[in-house]
């Protein structure tokens, strides 16, 4: 017969394994790990190169039909490791964006927030860390929702 510890111990081996697969298919879906090839050819197709920072090669992407957004890609040894998508406004859209960020992520990833200040939310994950990110200068206001490789 089994002991009450012994049985104890047996369910949490066998609930650790299975709940740590359940958390990292609840973590939100990102680029980073794709390759350069991915991400030029299908998710963000003509992304222009803008140079080299800390040994990481950048690109950046803009929608053509939206001038306020631009993506900016971090690249090294042709894996994506960083990902940043920054929204310029002056009517108070990237506030309203940020907030509806903040309520989701905040609402359905609040195992994963690690610090929360006013206009700057941070989130790790099992590969990767999240920062939603409000600055705002006067009437302008800057959004940024960064991915960084962990």
């Amino acid at each position: 017969m089994i002991s009450f510890i012994m049985k104890q111990f047996l369910l949490l081996a066998l609930f650790l394994p299975s709940y740590s697969l359940l958390a990292q298919n609840e973590e939100p879906v990102s680029n980073i790990g794709k390759t350069f090839h991915e991400m030029n050819s299908s998710v963000f197709p003509g992304m222009k190169y803008k140079g080299q920072r800390n040994g990481k090669i950048e690109y950046e992407w803009k929608d053509s039909e939206d001038e306020d957004i631009l993506y900016i890609f971090a690249f090294s040894n042709n894996i994506l490791v960083s990902e940043c998508m920054k929204i310029s406004s002056d009517n108070g859209f990237a506030s309203l964006f940020y907030n509806s960020l903040c309520d989701k992520f905040i609402g359905q990833y609040r195992w994963a927030l690690t610090s929360s200040i006013t206009g700057h939310q941070h989130f790790v994950f099992s590969k990767y860390s999240l920062d939603i990110i409000l600055e705002t200068n006067q009437a302008s206001e800057l959004l940024l929702f960064v991915y960084n490789k962990l």
